[in-house]
């Protein structure tokens, strides 16, 4: 199954869920006021969908401390 996000309108909340895709549209309350949230598209999805290509790891001077590793130092 896959995470989907959704963000409530009235208080910004953005809510992550392991749900079914035919469940992906379904209303789910937000978890901080009750009201109705929307899904809304992933970063991850975005950066996947408009390259075609997975992200690139950024290159980085601090080391493995900057991101607990995944950086490759200059």
């Amino acid at each position: 199954m896959p995470v989907y996000e959704y963000l409530c309108a009235s208080c910004n909340t953005v809510v992550e869920r392991l749900r079914k895709y035919r469940e992906r549209e379904l209303p789910l309350p937000c978890p901080s006021c009750g009201r109705a949230t929307r899904p809304v598209m992933s970063v991850a999805a975005v950066l996947g969908a408009a390259s075609g290509e997975l992200p690139i790891k950024q290159h980085c001077n601090a080391g493995p401390a900057c991101c607990g590793g995944a950086c490759q130092p200059d």
